[in-house]
């Protein structure tokens, strides 16, 4: 990455001052905010073979890329000792050349970036700017995930992005492969071209082996014995986006798989590592209004909708392709939360019983004399400092805003340099809780919507569950905290509901429905059976797939209260493998299928039909 100072309006050239691996800090004296843009080109002097790409602006600094060490498609490295100056060139921009069919086709980054130029090859931007809003039209259609919850609770609409936060991203088959799956076995006749960015190729044919999906997906994947990996996992995460929109701007539909996005994270962070030694050294000091937490803010929401927000649907003028866009987010980044308050239950377990002194709240990087003020108020009272009288009047224990929150200082404190350093995470470990939660809260913003990822301790669900919590937790994904800003909005004029007619007819407004359901007091008794019920047909088993004409009528027969027996409510164990279910797969019609596809199905048609499928099951138990 090059980092080039964006100071004034004179000669576009600049001078190499810095590396960290592929990450080069770079000081000119010539290139206005204005004057580079992601995909921009950088050459050295002499050498006619390109040498780096920008992706960024932040702090008042270009940032950009060193391709001969992240890509390997330069052999001459840039040499810092030489005061190498790189210059740029009008309209050079990073493309690669793609052929019209690469369907099944797989590349590492650097045979991407070097296809042949051909008559008949594509050239695309790989650093392509968004659409614009006139480009763009309304989402009205979802694809079908074969995931009850997530197709009735939370759509995921053609040309939408949308995040899944899954605490489980290292095991071997992840949640966003089974959406994936789902979305391709469920496309119905619908083009739809996969393209998956991967950190492991083989990890992948692994996974998805005899798959058609990955038969006819395009794969890209980072070079392994690239210098600077993460710089590499960049390039491939655009070019992946890239070869998706080639489909989407034909007038097609892609699907685009990108990895963890923890990875844009450490790349931030690096440079902004190098920026503020940077301006350390020259101004002996580093400047608040740009370094502390949260202060960049701007340039980070900038930076992660230069891909984020490329996911669209284009209008009938431009083809009305649609390219939807799936990142999968950790229990690192999106649940640091969540991580925090774990964290935090075992200290409370560990210091329930312990009582402090005065003392321990000296430390003005922590407490500022409002806080003091507080504290003292309890002694005067003869209160004992425990931890659960301190959280009483908002006061967290000592030691915990310095172990987990950076932005921890007392506003009558001034921080000298290396203070700043430390707090600030400008030293020590890239990924500090403070800088985590900022960019994953900054993504959540910027995406379509959210999709938090459950997997229950225990698989088995008991008939007669009281607790909705434990009745929530083992819904597929988190309803209290997934979402879809597409889909199923209240604004009816602005955003449509994409769910298919014969599934809207079904259930109707089912959030609302299970918020009533599920509110109940547990020392008055179990849940209905209509949430049991619910929460049976939303469990998440690996490998399972729902198609439509099974959601609609599981979905009807629950939702009209035909499970809200005990002898029925049985029938609905193990949810999409129930008896219920798979009797509805044996003894739907080819006619009945194409009604409810088609959003034809009439509601006495359906209501007959479940009632005697029903009555079937009913009748052998």
């Amino acid at each position: 990455m090059l980092c080039v100072d964006a100071g004034s309006k004179r000669n576009k050239s600049v001078e190499i001052v810095g590396r960290d691996k592929a990450i080069l800090l770079l000081e000119g004296k010539d290139l206005d905010s204005h004057g580079l843009n992601p995909g921009n080109l950088l050459y050295a002097e002499g050498i006619e073979t390109l040498n780096a790409v920008m992706i960024y602006s932040a702090y008042g600094f270009h940032f950009a890329l060193d391709l001969s060490l992240s890509a390997s498609i330069c052999q001459e490295t840039l040499d810092v000792n030489n005061s190498t100056i790189l210059q740029t060139r009008k309209n050079a921009e990073l493309e690669i050349h793609v052929q019209d069919e690469i369907r099944g086709s797989t590349y590492s980054v650097s045979e991407a970036l070097n296809m042949p130029q051909s008559s008949t090859s594509n050239p695309r931007s790989v650093f392509q700017v968004q659409p614009r809003d006139l480009d763009r039209t309304m989402i009205d259609k979802c694809w079908l995930t074969a995931n009850p919850a997530v197709d009735m609770l939370a759509p995921i609409g053609q040309g939408q992005s949308m995040l899944i936060v899954d605490g489980e991203l290292g095991r071997k088959r992840g949640f966003i492969y089974d959406i994936a799956q789902g979305i391709h076995i469920n496309r119905k006749g619908e083009h739809l071209q996969s393209v998956f960015v991967v950190e492991d190729k083989t990890n992948l044919e692994e996974v998805l082996k005899g798959d058609e999906m990955l038969r006819s997906s395009v794969v890209v994947y980072p070079d392994r014995n690239s210098t600077d990996l993460e710089a590499n996992k960049l390039l491939a995460t655009f070019i992946g986006c890239s070869l998706a929109e080639m489909y989407r701007d034909s007038g097609r539909n892609s699907l685009l798989v990108l990895p963890e996005f923890v990875l844009f994270h450490n790349v931030w962070r690096r440079g902004q590592r190098l920026a503020a030694a940077y301006v350390e050294k020259q101004r002996n000091t580093i400047p608040e209004a740009l370094f502390s937490p949260g202060a960049d803010r701007g340039d980070v929401r900038k930076f992660y909708s230069s891909l984020v927000q490329r996911a669209a649907k284009l209008n009938e003028k431009n083809g009305n392709g649609s390219m939807t866009m799936l990142q999968a987010l950790g229990d690192k980044s999106f649940s640091i939360e969540d991580t925090e308050k774990v964290e935090n239950k075992v200290e409370i377990d560990n210091k329930e019983q312990k009582e402090y002194s005065l003392t321990d709240f000296e430390n003005p990087l922590e407490f500022g004399l409002a806080d003091l003020a507080r504290i003292q108020a309890l002694v005067d009272r003869g209160i004992s400092l425990t931890l659960e009288n301190l959280e009483k009047i908002g006061i967290q224990q000592p030691g915990y805003r310095i172990a987990n929150d950076h932005t921890a200082t007392a506003n009558s404190v001034v921080l000298n340099t290396d203070e700043k350093k430390k707090y600030w995470g400008l030293v020590g470990p890239l990924q500090t809780v403070s800088s985590l939660r900022q960019h994953s809260e900054e993504l959540k913003s910027l995406s379509d919507g959210h999709l938090c990822v459950q997997r229950p301790v225990s698989k088995r669900l008991s008939i007669d569950i009281r607790d909705t919590q434990e009745a929530l937790s083992h819904f597929a994904i988190d309803p209290r905290n997934s979402l879809t800003r597409i889909g199923i909005g209240t604004n009816i004029n602005d955003i449509r509901d994409t769910r298919p007619v014969a599934l809207r007819k079904a259930i109707g407004g089912l959030r609302l429905h299970l918020i009533e359901l599920l509110d109940i007091d547990p020392s008055k008794g179990k849940l209905p059976n209509r949430a049991i019920a619910w929460t049976h047909f939303f469990t998440e088993e690996e490998g399972n797939m729902a198609s439509l004409e099974l959601e609609v009528c599981v979905g009807f027969s629950i939702s009209r209260g035909y499970f809200d027996g005990e002898r029925e409510l049985c029938l609905l164990e193990d949810g999409t493998k129930s008896v219920f279910a798979s009797a509805i797969v044996s003894e739907i019609s080819v006619d009945m299928v194409e009604n409810i596809q088609s959003g034809k199905v009439k509601e006495a048609e359906l209501d007959s039909f479940v009632k005697f499928v029903l009555e079937k099951c009913v009748s052998k138990i």
